[in-house]
């Protein structure tokens, strides 16, 4: 496997539900990817920072301190993580929720249960699309400016 190939099938998975976190990385695995899981967004960041996945899928809400929502930002901001693409994947579907989620720069927004057929076809749109040459390469943002919480995206989609 050439290594460009392998860089697009990279995905970390963070959700702070073990169950969930096994589910989608062994459903990926056998589809090809080549899924890393983190517990919380804390581990999420150290991961993502030191060696940047293609997609984060992640959970909006964690027992902890940091939710999916300052996940997201504190990826935008950072130099080496700004250009990751962000699923964010739940059940929680009342009041701000998906506006909180789109606010903050991720790319997808899919909610549970999402079959991992489903959100394998989304990391394959999401990963293909951010090595692909050309203004379709690039961040699907409507303005990939460097401030996370000015860049809205027109284009997503309810899974």
């Amino acid at each position: 496997m050439k290594r460009s190939d392998a860089l697009w099938r990279s995905v970390l998975i963070v959700d702070d539900d073990r169950d969930t976190r096994e589910m989608y990385s062994e459903s990926l695995r056998s589809m090809g990817f080549q899924p890393a899981t983190a517990s919380s967004a804390e581990e999420a960041l150290r991961l993502a920072a030191a060696l940047p996945p293609a997609v984060l899928v992640t959970d909006l809400r964690f027992r902890g301190r940091m939710d999916g929502v300052e996940l997201a930002r504190r990826l935008r901001q950072d130099h080496r993580t700004k250009d990751v693409r962000i699923i964010m994947l739940t059940g929680a579907t009342f009041g701000d929720e998906r506006d909180r989620a789109e606010s903050c720069g991720c790319d997808r927004f899919l909610l549970k249960p999402c079959l991992p057929e489903a959100l394998a076809s989304e990391i394959r749109r999401l990963a293909v699309a951010s090595f692909s040459p050309g203004r379709h390469g690039g961040n699907l943002r409507a303005d990939p400016s460097p401030d996370a919480s000015q860049s809205r995206r027109t284009d997503r989609r309810k899974v």
